[in-house]
Formats: C-alpha cells, sequence, structure tokens
C-alpha cells in the first residue's frame, strides 16, 4: 500500500527561501563555536 502524494506538496518544496536556510546555518555556526571548549 502507498500513499499518494499531492502535487501541493511538490510545489512547496521548490518555493523554499534561501535566506532563512542561511540565517538558519548562521545561527547553527554560532552555536556551534560557542560550545567548542577554548573559544572565545
Amino acid at each position: 500500500m502507498t500513499t499518494p502524494v499531492s502535487n501541493e506538496r511538490d510545489k512547496r518544496i521548490g518555493e523554499r527561501d534561501t535566506r532563512i536556510d542561511v540565517l538558519r546555518a548562521l545561527a547553527l555556526l554560532t552555536i556551534f563555536v560557542d560550545h567548542v571548549p577554548g573559544t572565545v
């Protein structure tokens, strides 16, 4: 048994905002650097 995938979902995947991904990456990098021992 398979579940049909709607075309609506495919459209939403293509509409990702790159700016949000960049900000998320910067936030994760900041958190990582903050948790590394010996950093400022």
